[in-house]
């Protein structure tokens, strides 16, 4: 393993090598271990090790924890956690999804779903809202409203959809008003974190942070303010965010 490792990356000095792979569990004798002898989750440990130290962009992955025990598992949860590019991956395996995942993708009732939460989140939601009952709701209502919906979109929008099926037509509409919502939502709070951040670049730069010295009163109260409108900002995008889920749900899975 520690032979396979070094030769495909030449630059990595054999004790960089052996604390990658201890990582992973090769650790001691494990590290001398022949690839052929490999059981499957050992396969797949080293798979994934040579993956993440090449630093990709992207991962795709399906069901990454097959075959792997319980330390495996944690190893691999770690590395996933550490790892700053995106990762696309299929599992039944909750406790990894629950550990790693920051948004889920969602395949029920014949149906895939975007949610831009953790796991925990999507459950503590779906039980505030009974078990999709509310959701059936909106689908009862959703034809009476879909004539009188249609009648709200501007003349300049029907015109543009004018080809497309006046459900399709209202659903889009509605949803990109909701995604409209949504990205101001975004801008603005990338506004007060940019503001925030630059204000402690430029402390930071300053010769008084240097010597110890605390902030100007009047500088310290602005950044408390902007630590505080920050944080009023995140929890409009998050409700944003939900909101735009809402539109989702009942615009386009029960289409």
């Amino acid at each position: 393993v520690l032979e396979h490792f070094t030769a495909l990356f030449p630059s990595m000095t054999e004790r960089d090598a052996r604390q990658t792979l201890g990582q992973y569990l090769f650790a001691g004798a494990d590290a001398a271990k022949k690839i052929s002898s490999l059981s499957g989750g050992e396969r797949a440990r080293l798979v994934l090790a040579e993956l993440l130290v090449s630093r990709p962009n992207f991962l795709v992955l399906d069901e990454p924890t097959n075959h792997m025990d319980i330390p495996a598992k944690e190893a691999l949860e770690a590395a996933f956690r550490a790892y700053t590019g995106t990762i696309l991956f299929v599992s039944h395996d909750r406790y990894l999804i629950r550990q790693v995942a920051d948004s889920i993708l969602i395949f029920e009732d014949g149906a895939a779903m975007y949610y831009p939460f953790s796991y925990e989140h999507y459950l503590e939601r779906k039980r505030d809202l009974g078990q999709g009952e509310t959701l059936a709701a909106q689908v009862s209502a959703r034809d009476q409203a879909l004539i009188a919906g249609l009648k709200s979109v501007p003349k300049a929008e029907r015109h543009r959809l004018r080809e497309i099926p006046a459900e399709e037509a209202y659903r889009d509409w509605r949803l990109s008003l909701a995604g409209k919502d949504l990205e101001q939502a975004r801008e603005s709070l990338e506004e007060v974190l940019t503001r925030l951040e630059e204000m402690e670049r430029a402390w930071t730069e300053c010769a008084a942070f240097w010597d110890g010295e605390p902030r100007p009163e009047e500088e310290e109260k602005e950044r408390v303010r902007l630590e505080a409108e920050a944080q009023e900002r995140w929890d409009e995008w998050q409700e944003r965010c939900l909101a735009w889920l809402d539109e989702y749900e009942g615009e386009i899975l029960q289409a």
